[in-house]
């Protein structure tokens, strides 16, 4: 699990930028090249007003999905708060709403001890087939809750 969670592409949440940026361009472990943390985010941004724009040119609704990697449920999130900036960002486009799976997955991982080897992919941030089920399952919900 410890070369998962020192990932550098999963540290914005936790780690100050400036830090995740001094590597330098030589150095494509970093995760935030060309744009920085900050140019990420923006990105990210612009690239789901493109496609809630495109949802609504086509007469369909646009919802946001959000779901943790492994470090993201390891660590406190004190630097981007993942969740907030995704409720911001689907405000800003106007998306139909957010699911949000962080909440069953924090649960899953206080009451169970070895949480990573049960919810993801040995030796990676994908999930198995139980975390495969806690997203389907806050989606069902999320969507259950709409009618």
């Amino acid at each position: 699990i410890e070369p998962i969670l020192a990932m550098a592409r999963s540290a914005f949440t936790h780690t100050a930028a400036a830090s995740l940026e001094a590597c330098g361009f030589e150095n494509f472990k970093c995760g935030y090249l060309p744009y920085g943390v900050a140019g990420g985010l923006q990105r990210i941004k612009s690239r789901m007003k493109n496609a809630a724009e495109l949802a609504k040119a086509n007469n369909a609704k646009f919802y946001l999905l959000i779901y943790p990697w492994p470090a993201q449920i390891k660590y406190v999130s004190n630097v981007i708060d993942w969740e907030e900036f995704i409720v911001g960002a689907c405000a800003e486009i106007r998306c139909e709403g957010v699911i949000d799976a962080f909440p069953r997955f924090r649960a899953f991982a206080a009451a169970e001890p070895d949480w990573y080897a049960k919810l993801y992919v040995q030796g990676d941030m994908h999930y198995t087939h139980l975390g495969n089920r806690l997203v389907a399952d806050e989606i069902l919900r999320f969507l259950e809750a709409q009618h």
